[in-house]
């Protein structure tokens, strides 16, 4: 592969096979590591001596075998597209499943709500209980989403951490992007507001009383009734539509 001037022309079938193969032993060796930028295009059409649409179409072809990334104003990377470049809750809502986004939830929340019971202040906790209390009353599920939210995140708040703040509220701007959210359902059922409203109190209740363990392990009971229940609720709804 010797170095010479960018060729021009109209680029065959042979010369896009070369270009994919020779490209794919330059990805192979130890100088471009996972996720390393590639040289510009114009560099690597005069390393390659083939014209810029042969290279393009080199590129197009390694990049749907999952070879090669690109990010648009920033170049070309080795390896396959990271999750972490869709940071957008918008693009990264179009792929997550249900059990990613319980996980996740499984994952950051007890802590949060372990850290509530050790920082939480006077008006943290009321905050908590009004929002709780309005989501006992919901007569719908797009009333009872709201609400549940803000329970949620006003125990994250008062977790007194700014980057887990940070991170919920990504997490819960992606739930909103997907089909995995309660409003889908086809029916209210009040008993299952009933059931993790309950729960909201018995998350409350540890954060008062400063149990640490408690609040953590209240929380993460009511993430997994989420799993157990509404989920599944869900998911049988996406697929009938």
């Amino acid at each position: 592969m010797a170095a010479g001037k960018c060729r021009s022309g109209p680029d065959t079938g042979r010369e896009v096979r070369r270009v994919t193969a020779d490209l794919a032993e330059y990805l192979s060796s130890d100088r471009y590591p996972l996720h390393s930028r590639l040289p510009p295009e114009r560099q690597l059409c005069e390393l390659l001596q083939v014209s810029r649409t042969a290279l393009r179409n080199g590129l197009e072809e390694l990049e749907r075998e999952g070879r090669i990334w690109r990010h648009v104003g920033k170049g070309t990377f080795v390896g396959g597209r990271p999750q972490s470049v869709q940071s957008c809750a918008e693009a990264l809502g179009a792929d997550t499943t249900l059990s990613e986004l319980l996980e996740a939830r499984t994952l950051i929340e007890p802590q949060a709500a372990r850290l509530a019971a050790l920082r939480s202040e006077p008006s943290d906790l009321a905050l908590m209980k009004r929002y709780a209390s309005r989501a006992a009353m919901a007569e719908d599920w797009a009333a009872w989403d709201r609400w549940d939210e803000l329970f949620h995140r006003s125990v994250v708040e008062a977790s007194g951490n700014g980057l887990i703040i940070s991170i919920v509220d990504q997490i819960l701007r992606v739930k909103k992007q997907t089909r995995w959210t309660i409003t889908r359902a086809k029916t209210f059922d009040p008993d299952l507001r009933d059931r993790y409203s309950s729960e909201h109190l018995a998350i409350i209740a540890s954060i008062e009383a400063h149990e640490l363990n408690g609040a953590e392990n209240a929380m993460g009971r009511h993430i997994q009734g989420i799993s157990c229940s509404i989920g599944p609720a869900i998911s049988r709804t996406a697929m009938a539509t």
